[in-house]
């Protein structure tokens, strides 16, 4: 799920994602590309981990994967 310059993915995974961390969307629509994280956190209700992203996404078609990038 996206929303602006945030993405949300299922399950607890903040200790995989960490704020100043980069992260790779591949298959998608538009947005495939490296992103820097600004914040992560986690709803245990919804069981989501929402990543706010310092760059914009361009599409706002939900869709492809997300991991972390690294170098």
């Amino acid at each position: 799920d996206l929303t602006g310059n945030s993405i949300s993915v299922e399950d607890d995974r903040t200790s995989e994602f960490i704020v100043g961390g980069k992260i790779k969307i591949q298959g998608s629509t538009g947005n495939d590309s490296v992103y820097v994280v600004d914040s992560v956190t986690y709803n245990l209700e919804e069981n989501l981990t929402t990543l706010v992203l310092h760059e914009d996404l361009r599409d706002e078609t939900v869709d492809g994967g997300v991991c972390k990038f690294e170098t």
